[in-house]
C-alpha cells in the first residue's frame, strides 16, 4: 500500500499516528489565533468598541428623559418713572393704547396720587368720574390726597378746563398735553394737565388725567 502524503508537507506520512516528536513540533508552531481574538470575524468592531474609554460622566446620568428648559421669568410692567406719557407708551406697547385693565391703582398711587379717570357716558362729550378707581387710589395712597400738590384743590374752572381737555383725548385717541393759568387766592398758577387714553383696539373709553403745577 503507497503511503500517504502529507498535503502540508508533500512528506510521506508513517504508519501508526504522529510520533511524539511531530506532536512536539506542532506544538511548538503558534497555530492558534491571537489572544482576544476568538470569535471575531474579518471587519468585527467588538474589540475596538471594549477598548474606548467610557462615555463621559454627564452622559452615564442621562435617563432617556430630555431635561425641561429653564425659563427666564421677566416683569413686563414698564417701570414708572417721572413722566406720566412715557409711562403711559410704555403700558400701551405696540397697541394704540392700554385696556382698562392695564391701569391698576397700587401700581401709581404713590407715584401720583392725584389721578383723576373719568370714563365714557352715555351722550357725546360726557365724561364721568370713575369712581372705584378713585377709592382705590387712595386706599393704596398716603389718604393726604385732598387736592393737587403744591397749589390749591381743584375748583370750578380748572374742572371744566380738564373736561374739555379730556375729550380732546377721547376723541382723538391719543395723549393730550396742556397748560393754562388760573387766578387763585394764592395768586396766578400754572397748571398743566395730561389726558391719556385708555380703551380696546382703536376706541376709547376711559381718560386717565394728571393735574400738576407749573
Amino acid at each position: 500500500m503507497a503511503n500517504l502524503m502529507d498535503p502540508q508537507t508533500d512528506v510521506p506520512m508513517k504508519k501508526g499516528g504522529p510520533s511524539a516528536a511531530d506532536v512536539a513540533s506542532l506544538a511548538s508552531v503558534g497555530v492558534g489565533r491571537p489572544s482576544g481574538s476568538v470569535g471575531q470575524k474579518e471587519g468585527d468592531i467588538t474589540a475596538d468598541l471594549a477598548a474606548m474609554p467610557a462615555a463621559p460622566e454627564v452622559l452615564s446620568n442621562y435617563d432617556g428623559i430630555a431635561p425641561e428648559p429653564v425659563m427666564e421669568m421677566r416683569n413686563v410692567t414698564p417701570s414708572i418713572g417721572v413722566d406720566i406719557v412715557s409711562w403711559w407708551r410704555g403700558l400701551k406697547s405696540s397697541k394704540t393704547m392700554p385696556s382698562r385693565e392695564c391701569l391698576r391703582a397700587s401700581d401709581v398711587a404713590s407715584v401720583w396720587p392725584n389721578l383723576i379717570l373719568f370714563r365714557r357716558g352715555e351722550t357725546p362729550g360726557q365724561l364721568l368720574p370713575d369712581t372705584a378707581f378713585a377709592m382705590a387710589l387712595r386706599a393704596n395712597g398716603t389718604g393726604n390726597n385732598t387736592g393737587l400738590p403744591g397749589g390749591p384743590e381743584i375748583t370750578a374752572m380748572l374742572s371744566q378746563w380738564m373736561i374739555r381737555v379730556a375729550n380732546k383725548s377721547l376723541a382723538s385717541a391719543v395723549p393730550v398735553r396742556e397748560e393754562s393759568g388760573f387766578e387763585t387766592a394764592a395768586g396766578h398758577v400754572t397748571y398743566r394737565i395730561d389726558a391719556l387714553p385708555f380703551g380696546t383696539g382703536a376706541r376709547a373709553d376711559y381718560i386717565l388725567c394728571q393735574v400738576q403745577p407749573r
